[in-house]
């Protein structure tokens, strides 16, 4: 039931009408892409599809976004808003959340040098693809390589990223490593599972024990600081502080004021207050 409590299907549309696939703005702009298909005009963001996603990931025991005993209205629906804020800045267009459901400078690569993001960290059963990747047959390169090895580029709503954060999703849902090390692309087929990442992102993020979730409250967050942007710095730990912040500090920059507009939106769409 609190599954279905988190967001209604009216709020999700009135939150989310230029969504990938459902969107007019959308539409518009990828009709006119060059590797455009029918194929990929879907629902992939679906109210139906987040839900589902809820269920299934209650089942695996990493679902108590609302279920937790002893929180208040106001602290779940601020950790409501904190939830859509990251998958918003993750995917959006300007003001559009929910836009793209992968990392443009791949999804729009015409050759060149480009990241794929294969390291695996400590993970070292981990065997990522050496398969190349081809442009599919209805695509406007059809057959032509697209990738000369797999990609572990951003994918789905938590734009999930790295070889070693596919192979753990993995062993989380399918029970192996392998299923997304070997198809990452399952990511973007499956609206389910990408909703899946991004709850898995929001509720482990087994980098490191300061999870989202866990920054949004005061008694899961003895050892450090909570609240909305503790969820920042733990959702993008090793980007913020390892990669980006060194070589690109307006990016960075942005991405917060971002999230925290998202974050505001969201909390007064739900009437809930934040902190200034």
């Amino acid at each position: 039931m609190y599954c279905v409590q988190l967001i209604t299907e009216q709020q999700w549309d009135e939150l989310f009408p230029e969504r990938w696939g459902v969107g007019e703005l959308w539409k518009r702009e990828y009709r006119q892409l060059p590797f455009y298909q029918r194929e990929i005009e879907v629902d992939y963001y679906s109210h139906e599809n987040f839900i589902r996603a809820l269920h299934r990931m209650d089942a695996l025991y990493c679902n108590k976004l609302l279920a937790r005993p002893g929180l208040t209205t106001t602290e779940r629906l601020r950790a409501r808003a904190a939830l859509l804020a990251l998958m918003s800045q993750e995917t959006c267009n300007g003001d559009h959340a929910l836009y793209y459901r992968e990392e443009l400078t791949h999804e729009r690569y015409e050759g060149g040098p480009i990241e794929l993001y294969r390291d695996v960290g400590d993970r070292t059963n981990y065997r990522c693809s050496s398969r190349p990747v081809f442009h599919s047959k209805c695509a406007y390169r059809p057959g032509e390589v697209r990738f000369p090895v797999q990609s572990y580029h951003g994918r789905g709503p938590g734009q999930l990223t790295g070889a070693a954060d596919y192979g753990m999703l993995s062993e989380f849902v399918f029970g192996n490593p392998d299923k997304l090390l070997q198809n990452p692309d399952i990511l973007l087929e499956d609206g389910v599972l990408g909703f899946m990442s991004v709850i898995w992102i929001w509720m482990t993020k087994i980098l490191s024990k300061h999870c989202p979730h866990r920054a949004m409250y005061w008694d899961l967050s003895s050892d450090f600081s909570w609240g909305f942007g503790n969820t920042i710095m733990a959702m993008n730990k090793y980007v913020k502080t390892c990669t980006d912040y060194r070589h690109d500090h307006d990016a960075v920059d942005q991405e917060v004021v971002q999230r925290m507009y998202f974050y505001r939106k969201y909390a007064c769409y739900f009437g809930v207050p934040v902190g200034t």
